[in-house]
């Protein structure tokens, strides 16, 4: 019996096998890839998902959280333009007091006449308080909308850097605030 196996030749048999694995490897790709999408990018797996208070089906997002007019659109613009609108902006420091760490305020660089402010430079900012200085580098800029001014965007600075406003240096972002005012 050279070959044969009960009537099915060893080479028929060995092409069934191999198309078998191929199928094998076929479905095992096609669901590493579905749950790649599903981690990476659940809203191309599952659709968009609808916030809280969607106006109608116009198949257009809206935040989940309810913002005051005033702010429609901020969290888009460039950082200059956020540093015109904002109302007040304050820089923050981590001050280390005994084995607690806590930020506060160093310095307000930009507040509109007539925004109420209830931070001034010393004052711990309570945002921050969670956070720990070796993650968040030196500090914050904290930009603020509204009156009473209220935090609306955050960014920490590291060298004399603000990294998520592209690298931006501290001193063109106090130019900006101040040209602002």
């Amino acid at each position: 019996m050279s070959g044969d196996l009960g009537g099915v030749s060893l080479s028929k048999s060995i092409r069934v096998l191999a198309a078998a694995i191929w199928c094998l490897a076929g479905v095992l790709l096609a669901f590493l890839t579905f749950y790649a999408l599903s981690v990476f990018r659940p809203q191309a797996v599952w659709g968009q998902r609808p916030s809280v208070g969607a106006a109608s089906g116009s198949g257009t997002s809206t935040p989940m959280l309810r913002r005051p007019p005033t702010e429609s659109g901020f969290f888009g613009l460039t950082p200059a333009d956020k540093i015109k609108r904002a109302s007040a902006i304050l820089i923050t420091g981590w001050k280390t007091d005994g084995a607690a760490v806590k930020e506060v305020v160093t310095e307000v660089v930009k507040r509109e006449p007539g925004t109420e402010l209830y931070y001034s430079v010393g004052d711990e900012y309570s945002h921050g308080a969670e956070m720990h200085r070796d993650a968040y580098g030196d500090g914050e800029v904290v930009l603020m909308l509204g009156s009473p001014a209220e935090m609306r965007e955050s960014f920490s600075f590291e060298g004399g850097r603000i990294g998520g406003m592209g690298d931006m240096p501290l001193t063109k972002f106090r130019e900006l605030a101040k040209l602002s005012q």
